[in-house]
């Protein structure tokens, strides 16, 4: 029979179902072959709707599910409600039989309570083939995808927060159960325009490091083409950050060893000289100590690569290309071991090249 496979798991008064609830549909037969089709079932009329689209083999999507019970219990009698949708693996419906059976174990498992369907191919196509202003190329087909829809069945966001972001994405929710807009909110907005400077900060990996004139610290000029050394671990940071306090004696223990296998370290700062040396006075003890170079008033290379939280590290081969954007400082704990290891290991795969 060529008709929707609809399952209802737990007991259900149709288009009313409570928030424990658990409705899983598989479309085989591309009933539903745009998401705004999807949207127009009697489920989501006058309601937020978070849609959660999702696949059974992807290790990120499945560890949000984590964050949902925290999530829901928010919302045990509010107008919302959770719609997850499961991008099929093959292209051939015929050839997703064991996919659809690994999904119902994983509804289960998860208890994802809510509305659950497993995606046609024509559908799941068209959600970012039929909207390409709302994804980046390298979005495209991408997942975990959330998207956030009103009241008045209007998808307002097609990136929207995930579970893990909870503070921000229950703001979101608050806001469209009142029937409020997300554009203008001052949270939501420094929310996409952070998210924003985290894609450019990933993008600058396949760039080329450019080539830069400047004074250290202690007054001597330093340009790319002094810097002999077969890598750089180029490093963003600020006197106001405080990973980025911590980070500095770590830095400075480790700068002879990677210097040893030809890395060399070099960390540049927004702020002027005075400020630093203060800084620096309070981790090393004294400051002919220091092992690697630190460059004041370098805020113009903090724009031209987007750094925008620190601190960040850059890792740039012998050709000047950026191979890889490492997040986040040492820990003071781990003496820098795991950096340290992080570091090696990007060395490596750029040495079995």
């Amino acid at each position: 029979m060529r008709h929707l496979f609809l399952v209802v798991i737990l007991s259900l008064c149709l288009f009313n179902i409570t928030k424990a609830q658990l409705i899983s549909i598989v479309d085989s037969t591309n009933r539903y072959p745009t998401i705004e089709k999807i949207l127009k079932l009697d489920y989501f009329k006058n309601k937020v709707v978070y849609v959660d689209i999702w696949g059974t083999r992807c290790g990120p999507c499945l560890s949000e599910f984590k964050w949902l019970p925290d999530l829901k219990s928010k919302y045990q009698n509010d107008s919302i409600v959770f719609l997850y949708l499961c991008s099929p693996y093959q292209m051939k419906w015929t050839d997703n039989k064991e996919n659809v059976k690994l999904w119902a174990s994983l509804l289960s498992k998860h208890h994802l309570s809510g509305i659950n369907i497993f995606m046609s191919v024509e559908s799941y196509m068209d959600l970012f083939n039929n909207h390409d202003d709302s994804y980046s190329e390298d979005r495209k087909f991408g997942i975990p995808t959330y998207l956030l829809v009103d009241k008045k069945n209007n998808i307002v966001d097609f990136d929207a927060p995930r579970p893990s972001e909870n503070e921000v994405l229950t703001h979101s929710i608050d806001l469209l159960l009142n029937n409020s807009s997300l554009k203008g909110d001052s949270t939501y907005t420094a929310f996409k325009l952070k998210k924003a400077d985290k894609k450019r900060e990933e993008g600058n990996v396949g760039r080329h490091f450019e080539k830069f004139i400047k004074k250290d610290l202690f007054g001597a000029v330093i340009n790319t083409d002094s810097l002999k050394t077969k890598y750089l671990l180029v490093d963003f940071s600020s006197v106001t950050c405080a990973p980025c306090m911590r980070e500095i004696s770590i830095l400075n223990s480790i700068s002879d060893s990677l210097m040893n296998i030809g890395v060399t370290i070099i960390s540049f700062y927004k702020e002027n000289g005075v400020a630093i040396k203060n800084a620096l006075r309070k981790k090393i003890p004294s400051l002919s100590k220091l092992s690697y170079t630190v460059i004041p008033n370098s805020v113009d290379l903090f724009d031209n690569y987007f750094i925008n939280s620190f601190p960040t590290h850059l890792f740039v081969d012998k050709n000047g290309e950026i191979k890889s954007v490492i997040k986040g400082g040492p820990s003071e704990k781990e003496g820098g071991k795991e950096f340290l290891t992080e570091i090696l290991l990007e060395l490596s795969k750029l040495e079995a090249k």
